[in-house]
């Protein structure tokens, strides 16, 4: 994608890590930089109410612009915004593992005499760990605007991510799991939980 374009929109086709098809047009405001908002050291789930206050937030203002533009050609403003915190030591257990595969109640124990917190989420994902030094973004954004799946947003997001490293001089790829890898054994970047 070419930043320097002067169209409003942008053809893409591209395809996810299982052979979905992504393509589309991708309108042009969703190619320009997100705004952010850096938040520093945040509780996991002081983020997630965070997180939720500005979904809602967002489809209240977008209806509420939806109202006053019915018939209007006016271009409609994004509230698209991503939130970069670090954690506290944190261990989040999706929705895939929750109750019978979560932890018992000694392991739980065990995690907060070592200064970790333990979350059952409903989120997907496997035990995920979360802690400080690593930057979690949370993008609170529409992607039904950009006509995106959830897997070709995905997509685009690693491809980003595979661009910065190598504006860093690092090599990184995708493999059959989601996230960015420096090679079979590094991560560098999970997505999702």
């Amino acid at each position: 994608m070419n930043s320097t374009s002067t169209s409003t929109s942008t053809s893409v086709s591209e395809s996810t890590n299982s052979g979905e098809a992504c393509s589309g047009t991708l309108p042009r405001p969703h190619l320009a930089p997100l705004p952010f908002i850096y938040l520093r050291n945040l509780p996991y789930l002081r983020s997630l109410d965070l997180q939720q206050l500005l979904v809602d937030r967002q489809i209240r203002l977008r209806q509420q612009q939806e109202q006053r533009q019915e018939g209007s050609d006016a271009p409609k403003s994004s509230e698209d915004l991503l939130l970069l915190v670090e954690h506290p030591p944190t261990y989040t257990n999706g929705r895939r593992n929750r109750g019978v595969k979560g932890l018992g109640e000694e392991e739980v124990i065990r995690l907060q005499k070592l200064g970790a917190n333990y979350v059952e989420t409903l989120r997907g994902g496997e035990i995920t760990f979360h802690g400080p030094g690593q930057l979690v973004a949370y993008p609170i954004l529409d992607i039904k605007a950009s006509q995106l799946s959830v897997r070709c947003y995905v997509s685009f997001l690693e491809k980003a991510i595979i661009a910065t490293c190598a504006e860093w001089g690092l090599k990184a790829m995708t493999t059959e799991n989601t996230g960015v890898w420096i090679n079979d054994q590094q991560k560098i970047a999970a997505i999702g939980n």
